[in-house]
């Protein structure tokens, strides 16, 4: 299983190397349903679309956080006893009552001085006329009585999370805490640096797309407080609109704090020298916003720290030759004595086994996993059509409650199946933690790859470690494997 990061974000999980081998190692490779099918070469002239998994790291994306302290004009309903008031003032102007001050406290019975502190208010915001002591609308103040509803100025402060490389806000929240960020990059991941001209601080200098900080932050703050106080309280719904609030000014920026946000990333190559990044959640699927995120970055934004991960990432890239590339994408694979397999290079050695056998297919997994064989239901059933015997080995007994059973349920249910339908397939369980892939009495590999599951050891950091295997051709060693099925 996958295990548990240290240091930083002890939620994060570093994904299962072997899962994600078994269900997207072979991703961008077309027509990939099909293993019959020869267009997966690229004919002359065509865009060459079939990319090789050659590197799964975890990658540090940045941010930036900034306290926005803001000026926002709100329309909000008129207070009802301010309505009132108004109203009554409007009333005495029609009766032409010379007395007006005296009548409208009789009127509202207000203590004094609330009385007199609301009427200074009106009359400083221009909407009442005092004319020794003889009081009338004004016309901001008959509008007001009319509409119900007043301008209010108010200052606000929010949060805002800033993408560090595109300049994007992303999160907007009342609190710095409210946005979950990574405090610092783990030494043994890639870590993409910011882009200088990134950085939110001059409010009028150009951020993106030729707009400046304050434009971008105010596109991004309007109708904010309307979202939230609607989220917080349906009440709140009929007393402000999105059209009734603005962005009076953005006063200040507080200082930016860089922070972090980690994508499990698959790295992938074409024989042209093109790149893909698949990125995938914690739920082992594909996670889509992220994935689209990453393909925005060309070379000149795929800008990293040069630490070991970002070194090897490389290595390995330059490493990867057009002619590999094509060869695996074929199943045109190395089957000498002693050539080393890596983690991602596992599939492809299985599916060419269930392709290419001629009299039988030997697996021994110790633990089997439907989230795995799903991968390869069809080609299992594809030979088994064909008459090549599949035997399969399994059955590692846990030893104590909390270590997994060797089959699940799904898995045992698709066994009977292929039992009861095919004579030449055979699933026996033995007690062994021996991984190994037999394809007739041709060749062999043995290693630590787990062919019908999952479940890489960690290393002593806590990531999950890539497992490897190596091809043996020797006959008799072959044939003594062979006999224990």
């Amino acid at each position: 299983m996958a295990k548990k990061r240290k240091a930083n974000n002890p939620q994060k999980l570093d994904p299962d190397l072997e899962l994600l081998t078994h269900k997207y190692a072979r991703f961008y490779i077309d027509d990939r349903e099909s293993l019959e099918n020869k267009s997966a070469v690229k004919k002359e002239g065509e865009e060459d679309t079939n990319f090789i998994l050659y590197d799964a790291r975890r990658v540090y994306y940045p941010y930036y956080k900034a306290q926005i302290h803001y000026q926002v004009a709100k329309m909000l309903e008129l207070h009802p006893i301010l309505a009132e008031i108004l109203h009554i003032i409007s009333e005495l102007e029609k009766m032409q009552d010379k007395s007006t001050i005296a009548t409208l406290k009789h009127i509202t019975q207000l203590d004094s001085e609330i009385f007199y502190s609301i009427l200074s208010d009106l009359e400083i915001k221009g909407y009442v006329e005092n004319s020794s002591g003889v009081l009338k609308l004004s016309k901001n103040g008959k509008e007001l009585l009319q509409k119900r509803k007043e301008r209010v100025i108010e200052q606000e402060s929010k949060c805002v999370q800033i993408d560090a490389i595109f300049g994007d806000v992303v999160a907007v929240a009342q609190r710095a805490k409210d946005i979950h960020l990574e405090h610092k990059a783990d030494k043994e991941a890639i870590e993409l640096k910011p882009e200088a001209q990134k950085r939110p601080k001059e409010l009028h200098r150009e951020f993106k797309d030729n707009l400046t900080l304050e434009q971008v932050l105010r596109e991004a703050l309007s109708g904010l407080d309307d979202r939230e106080e609607k989220s917080q309280n349906t009440e709140a719904e009929s007393q402000v609109s999105k059209a009734e609030y603005d962005i009076v000014a953005i006063d200040e920026v507080g200082e930016p704090k860089k922070f972090f946000t980690s994508y499990f990333c698959l790295f992938y190559k074409n024989a042209e020298e093109k790149e893909k990044i698949l990125v995938i959640d914690e739920k082992y699927e594909i996670d889509r916003t992220a994935t689209k995120l990453f393909d925005t970055l060309d070379t000149s934004k795929f800008k990293a720290n040069e630490n070991k991960a970002f070194k090897e990432n490389i290595e390995k890239f330059s490493n990867l030759t057009a002619e590999v590339i094509q060869n695996q994408v074929n199943l045109e694979l190395d089957l000498n004595e002693g050539t080393t397999i890596e983690t991602a290079q596992h599939k492809d050695y299985l599916l060419y086994t269930f392709k290419n056998a001629k009299k039988a297919v030997y697996i021994h997994s110790p633990w089997v996993r439907y989230n795995v064989v799903k991968e390869y239901e069809k080609h299992i059933e594809s030979a088994l059509k064909k008459g090549i015997k599949v035997s399969i080995k399994y059955g590692l007994k846990p030893r104590n409650r909390f270590e997994k059973d060797p089959i699940d349920t799904k898995s045992k249910m698709l066994f009977d199946k292929w039992d009861k339908s095919y004579p030449n397939f055979k699933a026996t369980t033995d007690n062994n933690h021996s991984k190994i892939l037999i394809c007739d009495d041709e060749f062999m590999i043995v290693g630590s790859f787990n062919w019908l599951s999952f479940g890489g050891l960690a290393d002593k950091d806590g990531d999950t470690r890539g497992e490897t295997s190596s091809v043996v051709k020797n006959l008799d060693s072959i044939q003594k494997e062979i006999d224990k099925f």
